[in-house]
């Protein structure tokens, strides 16, 4: 498996690194306004684990997810931030998998990691060869509430 880092503009015009747990450190903030009243929301994100680190409302100073400064954001998002565990069958063993850890192999299956960025959505994405489903996580904006999602 390839693990190189790769960045490059995809046909929807999204900016993409592939493997960008391994990429150099890369942080971004998500604005937005939303709701009937035009609540002024954002989101803080890095390249590592499930990336975001911190969202809220009006300022950094009302954050629904502790604001961090991108040099911790960058060491403890895998770790702090948002996790998703899931349980597989693998060689007649079930084992707890854990899709967008920090290295590629999570251990067990060789993977290719993917963000996508724009100016109003972030996605990730794990692909892992021979493997079904894909795992994707989105972070979109309802217009009164923040919403993450595994798809």
């Amino acid at each position: 498996m390839d693990k190189k880092v790769k960045y490059y503009i995809d046909s929807k015009g999204d900016f993409v690194i592939e493997n960008y747990n391994l990429a150099g450190p890369f942080a971004n903030f998500l604005p937005g306004i939303a709701g009937f009243f035009g609540i002024p929301m954002w989101a803080f994100y890095v390249n590592r684990g499930q990336c975001m680190c911190s969202f809220g409302v009006k300022s950094k100073d009302n954050p629904i997810m502790e604001f961090l400064p991108a040099n911790r954001a960058f060491q403890l998002t895998s770790s702090q931030g948002f996790r998703t565990f899931i349980k597989l069958r693998h060689k007649n063993k079930t084992i707890l998998y854990e899709p967008f850890r920090p290295h590629p192999e999570n251990g067990v299956f060789p993977a290719v990691q993917r963000m996508f960025v724009n100016s109003y959505e972030l996605r990730i994405q794990e692909c892992i060869p021979r493997r079904r489903p894909r795992d994707r996580g989105e972070l979109f904006y309802d217009p009164e509430r923040v919403l993450c999602r595994a798809c």
